[in-house]
């Protein structure tokens, strides 16, 4: 699925699926990463991918061909309040 949409839409799109005409990209079956798998090359080829019609599954599927890593937003505390970065409240 990547590599087709890598194909289609080389830089970065949003897809809102729905009505009659959409194109057998959508409509067909395709292997797709499923959701929360964590990357480990080791299992890769045990179930990674699930089959998937993109316009079943999801209402709508931001695409982004290249991204960059994130860095973390400053934590701030308040006085008094204690600090429990990075595990949250």
């Amino acid at each position: 699925m990547e590599r087709l949409l890598h194909e289609l839409m080389p830089e970065r799109a949003v897809l809102v699926f729905g009505g009659d005409d959409q194109p057998d990209w959508v409509t067909g079956t395709a292997d797709h990463r499923a959701i929360g798998v964590v990357y480990d090359p080791s299992f890769e080829s045990w179930g990674n991918y699930v089959p998937t019609r993109l316009g079943d599954r999801y209402d709508a599927f931001i695409w982004c061909d290249e991204t960059s890593v994130l860095h973390p937003l400053p934590a701030l505390s308040a006085p008094g309040e204690m600090e429990t970065y990075p595990a949250g409240v």
